[in-house]
């Protein structure tokens, strides 16, 4: 067999290049394919690449991803470990009718491995303990069969069409701990047990007579276990207790009565715990319970795992890393709504920040955010509940990552990391390396952020345009809107601008509105309401109508030079109305005649330019001019002091 790739890699140098998790890791490798492709390889590649075909069908039906593949090996992982378990005997079974044609020493026959396990996510590939273990169990399936870990037998025994059958524990190459293992019993091929490895032979011989015998002894002790800590726990009410058992025992407990339920007390609100709190012995005894966990969890027993970590949970140290361990399990073994169920149970009994925040954490996006802002209100010195926030709105489905949504997750994560820097963040993990994964993360989640800023308008852009009745506000979004509204000055409510619609006729990029000639100066708000629901802004703009009017015509002027005077054609005059029409903008204007420096001042009156009027009535508009005189110069100052390069202009002969 070809080891994956990914198992033989070494981790990447630093947590800023990769993401842990938990994940269901397939691994599949064909039978003696050097063997096929020496007696005829033309054959053996034609029916292999039918049979990957068939394979990767299967995966992507049962929502599965094909994370890596080498030569004739193919590594899948699946949001559960019913769903691999599901798509590796669909698998089989597809390909033991691809085969039926072929003599039997010429089929391809897959063995397929199936394990529960931390994972390292690296530019879509996965490396780490999941991924080596599923591929060495592989290595033990018969051709055509399927070997699982025990981790993956309890959590799919009961729900899928296929019994198990133990082969006892495995030393398998380059795993410290032996791994129990079974093969899936769901054809002749995939009967037949694999070859045993020493380890297993080692099994004492009660054992190996009754292979469910270990199993019975290890579920009826975690059964003892749980117990004893769902009636240990401070359970508000039969009905949390009957909740708990049922989720992770099976066990069918009568209702409580109905005056009981009624009169349950509303569970406890987070602030009445210190986060963090706890004395030295009992951070101590919650360290060596996940560590236990752990050392659980890579061989295998995960029930034995899960408990751990609800003990470290109960222990009340305020730690996150177990909670985060056991929530990854529970969502693989009993899928995301089973996860859901036992966070609520232990939120409901349990005042712990840390409870709170990963409960939190198994709801939608938008639950998510509403709950972790209350659990921030509650117990604003939790601060890692600031990055579970800047996740929950982290969310890149399409119309929904909007620039509220990315500001306010920017936020959110200064606020933790900001928290890193002051060391506040050390006492809430147990695992170093966790924390500084999700510091990590978070520096390259604000370095992306900032580069979305930087490459972008972040803010509406306002233009004006006047006339002599109104001023028309021309609003250019930044993103597609759904509603945009407006306020001038200090005081009153917002007013709805009129949507320019985009083509789909429900968002826009535009909007406008009109207000008096006379505004004079003011504060204008826009604020608007993204495609994701979220009001942006107020943005306050600064309107000044002299400084507008100012501006666009200092504009029009630079351009328009040779209109700025006239000579009259029957009379020694110059007019200058062209000027009079963009005073506003005009500090001073002299002109002088035939080369004499400009010194004979222009009266432009200043009346009208705060409310955008026209020139006063009757207000003068020409000069004379000396008989004989055959050009004009002129030098204008404008408002803004700009003085541009005067101007000459010749008189017809």
């Amino acid at each position: 067999m070809t080891e994956a790739n990914s198992a033989s890699r070494d981790e990447p140098d630093g947590p800023s290049m990769f993401r842990r998790r938990m994940a269901a890791i397939m691994a599949a490798d064909v039978a003696g394919y050097s063997r096929l492709l020496a007696t005829g390889e033309e054959d053996a590649l034609q029916l292999f690449h039918q049979c990957r075909n068939v394979f990767d069908a299967e995966v992507a039906r049962y929502g599965g991803r094909i994370f890596n593949t080498a030569g004739d090996s193919v590594m899948s992982e699946f949001a559960s470990a019913v769903e691999a378990v599901r798509a590796a005997i669909a698998i089989q079974h597809a390909l033991e009718v691809v085969n039926q044609p072929w003599p039997a020493d010429r089929r391809v026959r897959f063995r397929i491995g199936v394990t529960i396990g931390d994972v390292i996510e690296r530019d879509g590939d996965l490396l780490g303990d999941g991924v080596n273990i599923a591929a060495r169990l592989e290595s033990v399936a018969q051709p055509g069969g399927v070997c699982v870990s025990r981790s993956v037998h309890d959590a799919v025994a009961g729900k899928v069409s296929a019994s198990f059958r133990s082969i006892g524990p495995q030393t398998l190459k380059n795993i410290p701990a032996p791994v129990e293992a079974f093969t899936v019993a769901f054809s002749a091929v995939a009967d037949a047990p694999a070859k045993p490895t020493e380890m297993a032979r080692r099994v004492s011989r009660s054992e190996r007579g009754d292979p469910e015998r270990a199993a019975r002894r290890r579920r009826r002790w975690a059964r003892i276990i749980l117990i004893v800590l769902a009636f240990t726990v401070v359970v508000p009410t039969v009905r949390h207790a009957k909740r708990l058992l049922e989720t992770q025992l099976g066990l069918k407990l009568p209702a409580p009565p109905k005056e009981q339920a009624e009169k349950a007390p509303p569970p406890q609100r987070a602030a009445s715990v210190q986060p963090g709190a706890g004395s030295p012995d009992v951070a101590a005894g919650a360290r060596e319970l996940y560590q236990k966990g752990r050392a659980l969890e890579a061989g295998g027993d995960v029930a034995g795992a899960r408990t751990a970590y609800v003990e470290t949970a109960r222990a009340g140290a305020g730690f996150i890393d177990p909670l985060l361990r056991l929530a990854a399990l529970a969502r693989l073994q009993d899928g995301p709504a089973a996860a859901r169920r036992l966070f609520a149970d232990l939120a409901a009994v349990s005042p712990d920040p840390a409870v709170q925040m990963v409960y939190a954490q198994q709801l939608g996006l938008t639950e998510q955010a509403t709950r972790l802002r209350r659990l921030l209100d509650a117990t604003p010195a939790f601060a890692p509940a600031w990055y579970a926030l800047a996740l929950a709105l982290n969310d890149s489905r399409a119309g929904h990552e909007t620039l509220t949504r990315l500001r306010t997750e920017h936020a959110a994560l200064d606020q933790f990391l900001t928290a890193s820097r002051t060391g506040a963040l050390t006492r809430f993990f147990i695992d170093s390396a966790v924390l500084q994964e999700w510091v990590e993360q978070a520096r390259r989640r604000v370095a992306e952020i900032d580069a979305a800023f930087g490459n972008r308008e972040t803010r509406p852009v306002l233009a004006y345009q006047a006339s002599p009745s109104h001023w028309t506000v021309n609003i250019a979004l930044p993103e597609d809107a759904i509603a945009v509204q407006y306020r001038l000055g200090d005081r009153g409510g917002f007013s709805r601008a009129d949507l320019r619609l985009s083509g789909d006729g429900k968002t826009a990029r535009a909007a406008a509105f009109t207000m008096p000639a006379r505004a004079g100066k003011t504060k204008i708000y826009v604020s608007y309401v993204d495609t994701a629901g979220l009001t942006a802004g107020p943005f306050v703009y600064h309107f000044d109508a002299s400084e507008i009017s100012s501006e666009r015509q200092r504009s029009i002027l630079m351009t328009t030079s040779g209109s700025w005077l006239t000579w009259a054609t029957d009379r020694d005059e110059i007019y200058f109305p062209y000027l009079l029409t963009y005073r506003c903008a005009i500090r001073s204007a002299h002109v002088g005649f035939d080369g004499a420096a400009p010194d004979i001042a222009l009266p432009l009156p200043t009346e009208g330019c705060a409310d955008n009027a026209p020139p006063p009535p009757g207000a003068q508009n020409s000069l004379p001019a000396p008989h004989d005189a055959r050009s004009v110069s002129i030098k204008l100052v404008l408002q803004n002091g700009e003085t541009p390069p005067p101007v000459t202009i010749s008189r017809d002969p």
